[in-house]
């Protein structure tokens, strides 16, 4: 089973295609209904998934336990290098890197900024608890599986209006509209925020960045570099977890 799992990773990591029974069982030397029984207790706890298209890939579960080893190993460092990264290519604004564990949100690495005026992310953190007040907690339940949205909604209940006014109308429309257009952002109390994914080849959830600045700041040229800014450390954080013991990309 565990062969088979790894044997799913590569395939991941190679393609984000998923691979077949049959090529699983011949990598494996394994008969077809052996294979077979393998990837369906598998699916069934969560570590496999089959995509209904006769091909598996990785389950939401062993997605789970990668971010717990993100919490732990040096890619972690990386993390840390890349959200610094981000700051000083962002002129100085507050990031923050995290992930999502049990239904909650997790803070991986921050970078506070250096601009003379500049938002606290830790003191937002604090001030907004919560997975829905945040743009980067509102990323994760919007690109995690359903099977882990259950979990979040049952740990977070559902969003009040003061923590996520746009959920109002409905909780499955507005994590819709962030997944449709792939970032989530909010402008209160003077303060603007912008959220997106980080993913496995495969599409699956890795974590989300996010940054904060004064609202004030957060014209339309500066939400597009930020943007920008973003999606850049988000292949660099991807590439972190995927490429494993691989030296990461030089930052420039």
């Amino acid at each position: 089973g565990l062969d088979l799992l790894e044997a799913l990773c590569a395939a991941e990591s190679a393609s984000g295609a998923g691979t077949s029974l049959g090529d699983l069982a011949a990598s494996l030397g394994l008969k077809r209904t052996t294979a077979h029984n393998l990837l369906k207790t598998l699916t069934l706890c969560g570590y496999a998934e089959n995509t209904g298209e006769g091909r598996y890939r990785v389950g939401w579960r062993l997605a789970r336990l990668a971010r717990h080893v993100m919490l732990q190993d040096a890619a972690s460092a990386r993390f840390g290098e890349t959200a610094a990264w981000m700051s000083a290519a962002a002129h100085g604004e507050a990031m923050v890197v995290t992930v999502l564990l049990h239904g909650r949100r997790r803070v991986v690495a921050r970078a506070a900024g250096t601009q003379v005026i500049r938002v606290d992310a830790d003191a937002v953190d604090h001030s907004q608890p919560g997975m829905w007040s945040t743009v980067t907690g509102r990323v994760l339940a919007a690109f995690c599986s359903s099977a882990e949205l259950v979990e979040v909604v049952g740990r977070e209940g559902s969003p009040s209006t003061d923590q996520w006014p746009a959920a109002a109308s409905g909780l499955d429309a507005a994590l819709g509209g962030i997944r449709s257009s792939g970032l989530a952002e909010d402008c209160r109390r003077g303060v603007a925020s912008l959220a997106v994914p980080f993913l496995s080849p495969g599409g699956r959830l890795l974590g989300a960045v996010g940054t904060y600045l004064p609202e004030f700041r957060y014209g339309e040229v500066r939400r597009s570099g930020l943007l920008e800014v973003l999606r850049q450390g988000a292949r660099r954080l991807g590439d972190a977890v995927t490429e494993g013991s691989r030296p990461a990309p030089a930052l420039r």
